[in-house]
């Protein structure tokens, strides 16, 4: 199916097509189908090939890589499939992770916990020399050239001081020693949107929206926290009909986001950020991804 011929397809069928995450590469393109655009975040992305630990801007880095080298951890590769004792240690870490405040499996653009998953998923893993895992990630592919990005991203509740930073720094190793240019550390809702973009009802939504992803996502701390690994901040648009149909549509995804998700589907933003243990979302990203949202506010994917 063609991208007019989806268009067409939601008219047939009375809904309103919109397309989350979209880049800036096929703004053009939607512009000419007579749709609109909102700028909804940017997605981080490190450029691994001039990421540096050196000096005093990376002194903090350096401590933490330092200090858990000196404790005993290390980040250990796990390549599919995973053995039965390893997916028991795994999913022991995924369960105390969701006991914590806010923690629970969602879906659509957040990951969550599914067996055959993450048996068939390349892990990394934060262990210590006398086996235990204090966190992992899983990663995925996000279908450009070149970059790496990750899913899961969970500890557990008595994970050592500053665990997130030495995954994070560990995959921006791990990613250049395996010949990748640039990690996905994933989408920040309203990160870096001109203040100016929007007007009238845009103005309204954006508002809104803002309110309830900063609830939900600590938006701002999330922002901080991704900026002190100086990522290039890219633009991420909501694309839709009209500006009518944006409080269904935003409706629409957050009804998803509490839907099992069905793993395979192409725009993901990872787990969903834990400030009190410095982690942090990561994910795959694709133009295509659409929200059918009816008038009722309902949705169908």
């Amino acid at each position: 199916m063609g991208f007019e011929d989806l268009l067409d397809f939601c008219d047939l069928n009375g809904w309103s097509p919109a397309f989350h995450h979209a880049t800036p590469k096929r703004l053009g393109a939607y512009r000419r189908a007579g749709l609109l655009s909102l700028r909804i975040g940017a997605e981080a992305v490190v450029d691994v090939d001039t990421f540096s630990t050196a000096g005093n801007a990376g002194k903090a880095f350096r401590n933490v890589l330092n200090r858990f080298a000196r404790d005993g951890w290390s980040l250990v590769e796990w390549t599919p499939p995973q053995t039965e004792e390893r997916m028991r240690e795994l999913k022991a870490v995924s369960d105390e992770w969701l006991t914590l405040e806010g923690r629970r499996e969602r879906g659509f653009t957040l990951g969550a916990w599914e067996d055959a998953y993450i048996r068939d998923s390349t892990i990394l893993a934060v262990q210590h020399r006398d086996g235990r895992v204090a966190a992992f990630v899983n990663l995925i592919h996000d279908g450009v050239p070149g970059e790496m990005t990750f899913d899961l991203m969970r500890h557990r509740t008595d994970a050592p001081n500053g665990a997130m930073d030495f995954v994070m720094l560990s995959m921006i190793a791990y990613a250049r020693d395996h010949g990748f240019h640039a990690l996905s550390l994933g989408m920040v809702p309203f990160a870096d949107t001109p203040a100016d973009e929007d007007a009238g009802v845009r103005q309204g939504a954006l508002s809104l929206l803002t309110r309830n992803f900063d609830r939900i996502f600590a938006a701002s701390t999330l922002f901080t926290y991704k900026d002190k690994f100086h990522p290039r901040w890219d633009p991420r648009y909501l694309v839709y009909k009209s500006d009518a149909a944006l409080p269904a549509i935003g409706l629409a995804i957050a009804r998803l986001g509490e839907r099992p998700f069905a793993h395979g589907a192409a725009d993901r933003d990872g787990d969903a950020f834990d400030p009190a243990a410095s982690s942090t979302v990561g994910g795959e990203r694709a133009d295509s991804a659409t929200v059918p949202a009816s008038g009722r506010g309902e949705a169908a994917r």
